[in-house]
């Protein structure tokens, strides 16, 4: 697979012990082309959230240029928004910052979609 330099692949991965990690595999030049090397763990959530009642997108959500990663979660009679800024130069993401949050009462979590913004 061939890359430009610029870009990345990143996804989630539920382990057995119940936590959820983010790697990251950034693309790199070898022997003249654009490959994806190895993947780096690039956030480390911790075991309390359930990832099955949360919603994940990545965006410049800074105007860094860099992508971050947003989350929109239900956790327990709560509704939340959390982002992870990129933080450059040891390639993870800084500590979560929570957002918005308000009751699902108020607000069901069900009918809620987290879409990815355009820019």
């Amino acid at each position: 697979m061939t890359a430009p330099a610029t870009e990345s692949s990143t996804s989630r991965y539920a382990y057995n012990d119940g936590s959820d990690k983010v790697p990251t595999m950034f693309a790199a030049s070898v022997a003249g082309q654009n490959q994806f090397g190895s993947a780096k763990v690039t956030l480390d959530a911790e075991l309390s959230w359930d990832i099955n009642q949360t919603q994940l997108a990545t965006g410049d959500f800074n105007g860094d240029g860099h992508d971050d990663l947003a989350a929109l979660r239900q956790q327990n009679s709560t509704v939340q928004t959390w982002t992870w800024n990129w933080s450059g130069p040891d390639a993870t993401f800084k500590g979560g910052l929570a957002g918005w949050t308000d009751s699902s009462t108020s607000w069901p979590y069900e009918p809620m979609r987290l879409v990815k913004p355009y820019n």
